[in-house]
């Protein structure tokens, strides 16, 4: 894949509105919302992903519902309000950094996290790719799966790198 977040950034942030919209359609999906009924897997998102969650509804004062289904937690259409305002509140540095990794990571949750500094790139690494990670120790390594995981995660090194360089983590 390979981004220049700074060369980014600008048309980002030129589309700061359309894509607000569109991170907050993508909200509906937020892989942390969707447990795996794998019992194992679920054990690895729980380790991973209650921190975010429990965080999350501090924030918000209230609990965002899970699924382990296919349909939509509609109670958390709820709380959508009160997440874009956090996103229109981030400066532009934090704004680009966040609809890249919400969309490398497929979670808003984690890409507040992330730009919140509670996760590295790592960490939210390994929790957005949490049952595929699973998956290859339980098959087996695909070699050109393997290179595009690499491949995310030097983007997401890159993005936190770029915060620590403007000074947001």
């Amino acid at each position: 894949m390979g981004i220049s977040i700074e060369k980014s950034q600008a048309a980002i942030i030129a589309d700061r509105a359309v894509l607000t919209a569109r991170l907050m359609q993508f909200a509906r999906s937020d892989c942390l919302l969707y447990w795996s009924p794998n019992e194992e897997v679920f054990k690895r998102q729980e380790s991973l992903w209650l921190p975010v969650l429990h965080w999350a509804g501090e924030l918000i004062q209230g609990e965002l519902e899970i699924t382990k289904g296919l349909d939509e937690p509609l109670e958390n259409r709820k709380y959508a309000p009160f997440f874009e305002s956090i996103i229109q509140n981030l400066n532009d540095a934090e704004f680009a950094a966040f609809y890249l990794v919400a969309s490398i990571a497929r979670s808003n949750l984690l890409a507040l996290v992330f730009v919140k500094g509670m996760l590295s790139a790592d960490e939210v690494f390994e929790a957005a790719f949490v049952e595929e990670l699973w998956q290859a120790e339980v098959w087996g390594i695909d070699e050109e799966a393997e290179k595009r995981r690499q491949s995310i995660r030097s983007e997401l090194q890159e993005i936190e790198n770029f915060l620590h360089k403007n000074g947001e983590k």
